[in-house]
């Protein structure tokens, strides 16, 4: 993961602001795997890929934001 932080792409521009992007998931999808996979990559993104924010120019979500997320990401079938 460090050479996607390198990466001239995931760098911000000097002086601009990242600007966060909301996931908005369906609670139910009709493909499993597609769920899983779904579930697997908010959940590292929640959880390890925050130690990426402040490489990429983001601010980590506060432990309450990242915790109240995982449950609803749990939720999804």
């Amino acid at each position: 993961m460090a050479v996607m932080a390198e990466s001239p792409m995931f760098r911000p521009w000097r002086g601009s602001v990242g600007v966060a992007v909301p996931f908005l998931l369906y609670a139910r999808y009709p493909e499993a795997d597609r769920a899983a996979a779904l579930k697997k990559f908010v959940a590292w993104s929640l959880t390890t890929g925050q130690s990426f924010s402040r490489d990429l120019g983001y601010i980590a979500l506060p432990p309450e934001v990242s915790s109240l997320s995982l449950a609803a990401v749990d939720r999804i079938n």
